[in-house]
């Protein structure tokens, strides 16, 4: 009864909570309504589910017990919070058995429904407890745990070692002859082709798949098969049929009543009509994707749906709930730890804010972007995908040929065992020759540069307490005498009658004047006395020298900052810089923003003066280089992004611990 409970208390909500939130004024008639409909709906499918209820409660095997709920928890796998109550249960049972493949089966129908919800680590985990489970020969358990293995890396960005688990999936489920999971890793391995924008490559796996797509059996693999080609086709701009594929996939998904499937089907319709410029069909597309999604509990559905419904309402000009829609969707992305999603975001918001005109929003955001855009590590993980690739075809060729004759086996074995003892020996010895070589180029070269660091910072602190020291005595001895002799004059008689008395204290004073300016300059007082923030703030209301020039600062944490070397540094950096463009940017608008964020400082100094052509050597003077210098001494990174007549912004990162 509990579990009859448990199916029909999520029906109630399901319902309740779309039909409530579209008609709250009639929310108690709603409420009743919706039970009485999740009820009348569950009585009509209750003879679907009887037997695997009855034989839960009856069988007095473990095994039958378990099966029961897993096959039960495919069965509401549309309602969440049942399928997993199911899903546990079972896998609790089986632990109760000791049956390491029940508990493995267990484990991969967990992976699945980790998947499905875009939770990597969770997926991550349960492959692999799965696999923990498995001896070393092959099992269709096994190539499944492959897969989910597989699947949570390509959640992850790691794509080349996603691949290398697909094709051992795909390499079991061929010598098994399992046609299931031969589709399902032929279809991984084009869809992680997709992600790495080689479409070529993902329909040669698709087109393979498809052939083994026969019949009623698999009609749901192949809707999926074709929601993929359908994306190719419109990658490759073919959209009227690719909408077709679509409509297909669509109709096929439907009849599964595979729910995921079908918000997937829509979102991806709803790019053909982005790209059709039909932006109304589109936003009913992407509408109908969410609400799906968010009903199913699909974090990652909800993000592509609401990242997706973005980029219309910009078309549309609804800037402001387009914003909302992406800060909801970078929420998600979060949570779920999806680095490719938070990429995505980024550029989406830049392309929002350009559109809105709010270009330093907009460069902001493509910084963001670009930072999380690793071009380099793709083409990494595109050659290591290549070498295995070409492995496993070397492999799969190898064992045809070794099949043809079992003496012809046993030969070959014992040569390839004796050739592989041969390279191991040599590979490890020239390894090993390699590793101690480059552990000693190594070793010396941080020596160097541990001596070098050392010198100097021991060089900079010197120089540091030397400027102390100077500008105490210019300020405490040379001042306080200069400010004697002035007394002293101002004592004698008759000095408003003497005019040389009068201009020596005139020059004197000027004199003590200079004195505390150098003083000042050479080591900021309000830097050793009171920090870094009020030293900054000093500078910069001492450079508003007129009211044209409007010079705002903001910070946080930069308290967090305890080096004093690294403190003078970036004063001495941030006052060359307001300097440049007090004498040369001819600007009435100067920004400076210091940021805490992360361990790392991050400096955005923005004017809107006359700008320069940045590839113009000329203009990298001595002060850009000292600035240059003292910024990778503390492994930072500076940028300066600027053209005649459109301002200056200059970025700058520093790590907080280098």
């Amino acid at each position: 009864m509990l579990i009859i409970f448990a199916i029909f208390q999520e029906g109630m909500k399901n319902t309740t909570r779309s039909f409530a939130r579209d008609c709250p004024g009639i929310r108690k008639l709603s409420l009743f309504f919706c039970c009485f409909l999740s009820a009348t709906c569950l009585m009509g499918q209750a003879h679907k589910k009887d037997s695997l209820l009855d034989l839960i409660e009856t069988a007095k095997i473990d095994s039958q017990k378990v099966r029961a709920c897993y096959q039960l928890s495919e069965q509401v796998r549309n309602s969440s919070d049942s399928s997993l109550y199911f899903l546990r249960m079972g896998y609790a049972l089986s632990q109760k058995a000791k049956d390491n493949y029940l508990q493995a089966d267990g484990l991969n129908l967990l992976a699945d429904y980790w998947y499905d919800r875009g939770q990597a680590d969770s997926c991550l985990s349960a492959s692999k407890k799965a696999l923990a489970l498995l001896d070393t020969s092959a099992s269709r358990t096994k190539a499944k745990a492959y897969s989910n293995h597989g699947r949570a890396l390509m959640l992850m960005a790691r794509y080349d070692e996603s691949v290398e688990w697909h094709l051992k999936s795909l390499a079991i489920a061929e010598k098994m002859n399992i046609t299931r999971n031969i589709l399902g890793a032929l279809n991984n391995l084009g869809v992680v082709f997709m992600e790495l924008n080689d479409p070529d490559k993902a329909l040669s796996y698709y087109k393979k798949a498809l052939n083994y797509c026969e019949g009623e059996k698999y009609e749901g693999v192949k809707g999926k098969i074709l929601d993929n080609i359908a994306l190719i086709l419109k990658t490759k701009g073919d959209l009227t049929e690719s909408l077709h594929a679509f409509e297909e996939a669509l109709e096929i998904a439907n009849r599964e009543n595979d729910l995921y499937e079908v918000a997937t089907v829509l979102n991806n319709m709803g790019l053909v009509y982005d790209q059709l410029g039909e932006l109304d069909e589109a936003k009913e597309r992407y509408l109908e994707s969410g609400k799906i999604s968010h009903d199913l509990n699909d974090d990652l559905g909800v993000y592509y749906a609401f990242s997706n419904l973005a980029i219309v309402e910009t078309k549309l000009k609804n800037y402001s709930h387009a914003i909302h829609l992406l800060d909801s969707s970078l929420s998600i992305c979060r949570q779920l730890n999806y680095k490719e999603g938070m990429k995505n975001i980024y550029e989406v918001y830049a392309f929002t804010y350009a559109s809105m005109n709010n270009f330093e929003a907009a460069y902001e955001n493509k910084v963001l972007f670009e930072a999380w855009k690793d071009s380099v590590a793709n083409e990494r993980h595109l050659n290591k995908i290549r070498e295995l690739e070409a492995k496993y075809e070397a492999e799969k060729k190898q064992k045809e040929i070794l099949a043809l004759s079992e003496e012809n086996l046993k030969k070959e074995a014992s040569l390839a065992e004796r050739e592989k003892k041969i390279n191991q020996m040599s590979t490890g010895g020239i390894v090993l020759v390699l590793l101690l070589g480059l552990a000693f180029v190594v070793y010396r070269q941080r020596s160097r540069l541990a001596v070098q660091e050392k010198m100097f910072n021991a060089v900079t602190q010197a120089e540091i307490n030397e400027q102390q020291r100077i500008a105490r005595d210019l300020h405490d001895s040379i001042g306080a005498m200069l400010a004697a002799v002035i007394n002293q004059l101002s004592e004698v008689k008759n000095l408003k009658d003497d005019r040389h008395i009068k201009d020596s204290m005139k020059l004197l004073s000027q004199t003590g004047n200079e004195v505390r300016r150098i003083s000042h300059n050479m080591m900021p007082e309000d830097l050793s006395k009171f920090g870094l923030v009020s030293a900054l703030q000093s500078l910069v209301d001492t450079l508003r020298i007129s009211e044209k020039l409007k010079m705002e600062f903001s910070y946080y944490q930069l308290e967090r900052i305890e080096d004093d070397i690294k403190k003078l540094h970036i004063y001495r950096i941030i006052q060359e810089l307001l300097q440049n463009i007090v004498k040369h940017a001819e600007a009435s608008y100067v920004a400076l923003d210091m940021t805490m964020h992360r361990e790392k400082l991050n400096i955005i100094l923005h004017d809107n003066g006359k700008g320069f052509d940045g590839n113009d050597a000329s203009s990298d003077g001595i002060g850009l280089r000292n600035i240059r210098s003292r910024v990778d001494y503390m492994d930072g990174k500076f940028l300066i992004d600027s053209q005649p007549g459109g301002g200056t912004t200059v970025v700058i990162d520093i790590p907080e611990s280098p």
